[in-house]
Parts: structure tokens; sequence; C-alpha cells
């Protein structure tokens, strides 16, 4: 019998699957099988993590798919559970607390003891305090570094890596961020009627407010910028310097290479893009999202309305009029190659580089393959849904799933969701896979390209990696992950037995992740 806590790897090959039939039936397209339906690509294996309990709240998925943690009451008392394994008890657990850091390898989360509040990471309790932000701890981009926000009398403040910042009256709430390089840390704080953005624990410029989600680090981290207000007006700052006053900011952001700045005002001659300080000319509207900017940020564009009709801007340089944008279809690819939807008389059509492209009933999904050369989008004539891949269609489904077509990492191959005849598949270069009763979380590995995807049939839960299916469950927790070998982790749970899931290595050696808390 296994204790809380112990872990057994079963090792599921394909010569003695019969001897597992215990583990029950899995009926799929292709097959009937008994006990984990295996393919012909190598082994599964999967290791016992521990028990679920009925009263599941706050249920969280690390980063990387590999750890399950939520909360739970055993008795009065109140535990975080980490992959099937219970942590210390506590009065309370912060509502929304529980929070992975961006590799999955570390856990943290706010509980109540005793009336005070602390801040449980890695296992490790915090000081008490009276209270903390109803905000859960921040992680750094690579996991190293981690702050929260908590309060002693009236004063709130940061804590970051341990050490305890300077006190104010308030923290912005939601603004508490890390640099992506992690060297720095950023949040809005208020004293009495002044509120400043903090950085480093140094407070800056003093102003009237400090606009909700208008704060931006550069992808480089070596930036920031923000918007505040002055008086009745609003001011980007960025680099030490104040922008010239609007009434409105938004979809303020830095280019990928960092370099450039933009964002959208409103004017009183109407709305305009900012980029690099300097004022586009103005329109009665700027599509949502304000700018766009190419893979190398030599390239940038936005959509723009003037006298109810819309125009295209690319580089300053404004386009041919139309009806209406299709929503969320402006990319920009290499060498500058303009991609968008257009709806003209009841029809929707992509323009690439200024020509028309077939119109269909309906656009939607626009996206560019990585390298910014070949194009997708969902389209629909009458009730029949198709993707198009480089203009060529596929044949027609039912329906087409949501959040796709995705791209290969090499941009070779392009894998959707469809449905015909009430059944969904995974379909790879226009090639339907198996068809089950559902499909959903496509992942292509790196190289060279192979697809993973979670799958559902007669009430049964599959991985399936190629045309290798893996062990049945009641539920499968988490989208797959390729590892370096080239198989998938995942979290799957039978008879209320949380494990965690291999499928498709070829020494089904069971390997073991470092979880969170044992930092590497």
């Amino acid at each position: 019998m296994l204790c809380l806590g112990q872990e057994k790897t079963i090792v599921l090959r394909k010569r003695t699957w019969l001897s597992f039939a215990i583990l029950g039936c899995a009926i799929v397209a292709g097959g009937l099988y008994f006990g984990p339906p295996l393919g012909e690509d190598g082994s599964a294996s999967e290791t016992r993590l521990g028990p679920l309990h009925k009263d599941i709240r706050q249920p969280t998925v690390s980063p990387c798919g590999c750890h399950f943690a939520y909360s739970t009451t055993v008795g009065r008392q109140r535990h975080v559970v980490l992959d099937g394994r219970p942590g210390p008890a506590y009065d309370a657990i912060g509502k929304s607390s529980i929070v992975f850091s961006p590799n999955g390898k570390r856990l943290a989360y706010q509980a109540c003891r005793g009336g005070t509040w602390l801040v449980v990471v890695d296992g490790t309790e915090s000081p008490a305090y009276d209270s903390v932000a109803d905000d859960p701890p921040v992680f750094s981009a690579d996991g190293e570094h981690v702050a929260y926000v908590a309060r002693q009398g009236r004063g709130w403040f940061v804590v970051a890596d341990g050490v305890r910042q300077r006190m104010y009256d308030m923290i912005g709430r939601g603004s508490l961020r890390f640099a992506a390089n992690a060297t720095e840390v950023a949040y809005v704080a208020q004293t009495q009627s002044n509120w400043c953005v903090v950085t480093n624990g140094r407070p800056g410029p003093t102003y009237d407010a400090i606009a909700d989600g208008a704060m931006a680090f550069s992808p480089d981290g070596k930036g920031l910028a923000y918007a505040a207000k002055v008086d009745d007006s609003w001011v980007v700052v960025a680099h030490g310097k104040t922008s010239t006053p609007c009434r409105q900011i938004e979809a303020l952001r830095f280019s990928p290479d960092s370099r450039r700045l933009t964002y959208v005002a409103r004017k009183r001659d109407g709305w305009c893009v900012v980029m690099d300080a300097k004022a586009e000319p103005a329109y009665d509207a700027i599509a949502d999202g304000g700018v766009v900017f190419s893979a190398d940020s030599t390239h940038w564009a936005y959509a723009a309305r003037k006298a109810g009709r819309w125009h295209v801007v690319v580089d300053g340089r404004v386009g041919p009029a139309f009806d209406a944008l299709v929503q969320d279809s402006l990319v920009l690819g290499k060498g500058g190659r303009v991609v968008y939807g257009v709806k003209a008389n009841g029809r929707d059509y992509l323009v690439v580089n200024g020509k028309k492209g077939r119109d269909y009933d309906m656009v939607a999904g626009v996206t560019l393959g990585p390298g910014g050369k070949r194009i997708a989008h969902v389209a629909r004539t009458g009730k029949t849904w198709h993707v198009v891949v480089d203009g060529q269609a596929s044949p027609g489904f039912d329906a087409i799933g949501r959040q796709t077509p995705i791209w290969s990492p090499d941009g070779k191959h392009v894998a959707y969701i469809a449905q015909k005849s009430g059944k969904w598949a995974a379909v790879v270069d226009h090639k339907a896979q198996r068809f089950f009763d559902a499909v959903g979380r496509l992942t292509f590995s790196k190289d060279p390209g192979r697809l993973a995807y979670w799958a559902r049939d007669q009430a049964r839960e599959f991985t399936v990696l190629g045309s290798q299916v893996g062990p049945s469950y009641d539920e499968i927790k988490t989208a797959p992950v390729f590892s370096p070998d080239g198989s998938v982790e995942y979290l799957g749970v039978r008879d209320r037995i949380l494990y965690r899931a291999k499928l498709g290595a070829s020494n089904g050696s069971g390997r073991r992740r470092t979880g969170p808390g044992a930092r590497e």
C-alpha cells in the first residue's frame, strides 16, 4: 500500500498492456483498447502523486504543466495541496493567491493563522502581517525573485526577496511587476493625495494619479514607461522625460527591440498615435490595441477611422479606405509584409500587401507563421468552415475550434481543431487525425514539429502524441508539455488519484522532475 506522498512509477509498455486491464477500457476511433491504449512509437509511464480531496478550491496548474496545486479543508483547517501532498494547516488561504513561478519550480500563496497573515514561498513562511493585498505574490520571469504587498498598521509596503521596502498609504492594485530581465521591480504607490511609481525601492516624481494598467517595462528590462495625470491632463513618463499633455492615453507599449515607444492619445481634434514622442495625424478613432510592430521592429502599423471609413496606416503612410476591419486581423510579416482583414458589402476578405484575396462570408483568426512569410486564417462560406493556409482552403468542416490554427515553431506545419458530424479531430496540414468526442490543447514540439493534444471519448480522457494514444484518465488536468527527449508530460486523474504521466519516451524511465520548493 502507498502512503500519502509516496511516488510509484508504473511503466506501461506495449508488450505488457494486457496486464493492466484493471485500469479500465477506452474506446477510441480506430479500435477498442483494454487498459491504457498505447501507440507504436514507444511506451507510456505514470508516477502516482497522491489522492485528490473532494473539496478543491483555487485549482492552479504550473506553466510547465507538470504540477497541480489547490486549497482544501481538512476538519476546520485549510491546506494548500501540491501534487497530492497537503501543506501546513492554516485558518484561511488567501483568495486567488496560489501562484507558480513562470518556470513551474516554485510555489507561493497567502495564508492566515491566529488573525495575522503571512506569505508562504517554497514552504517557508514570511513574518506575520496585519494584512496582505488581494493580489497574489509576483515572481520574476526567471522564477528567481518574488515580491508581494503587505500591511502593518496603517501602512502598506512591498517585500521583495524577503526585504521590506518603504511604507506608503496605498500600493496600486495589480501594479507590482518585475522587469523581463528581473533586475528591477516596480509598483504604483500613494502618499496622501500624491501618486508615484517606485522602482527598486526608489520613488519617482509625484502626480495626481497613475493610470491603471498603463505601466510597462521594455522587453529588455531597461526602460519603464507609464501614464500619469497632471491637473486635468495625462502625460507619458519615460526615460526621465514627460510627453505633451493630452486628454486620454491608451495602448502604451515598447517595440520588440525596446528601442521605440508608442501609445494612443486623445486630443482636442481626435485620436492619434504617438510614435517616439511624435504625434501622427488625428482620426475619429484608432482600432483597439493601437500599434502593431513587425517582429524585427523595423515596421509598424495601425488602423484608423476617418469620416466613417477605415484605413490601415503603415510606417506613417495611409492606405486606401474600406468599410470595416476584421477584428484583430492586422499583422506585419517579414520585410514589411502587411496583412489585414476587410469587411465590405457583407463579405470578408484578406488584403496582403495591398492585394485583395478571395472573399468569404466570414474571416477570422488571422495569423502569420514564424518568420512572417506564411499566412493562415479561418473562413466560412454558408455553413461550411475552412482553414486557409497560403491561399489554399482546407476541406469543409462543420466548425473550427477556438484559438486555432497554430503553427509549428519552424513554420513548416499548421494545425487546428475541426468538427465533422458531431466529432472533433486535430488537423495537421489539412489532414484530419483521429476523431474523438472532443479535442483541445494543441501543442507542437520544437523539433521536428510533432503534435500532441488532449482528447475525450466515451467519458474518458487521453493525451495523443502523433499516432500514439496515452493511458485513459477520468480527467487530464494539463496540456501536454514536450521534454527534450521528445516525450510529453502531463497530469491525469484516475479514481481521484493524481498521476504525472509521460508519453512517447523510448525507455519508459519515468524520470522525475524537480518540484516547486526544491531549487536547482
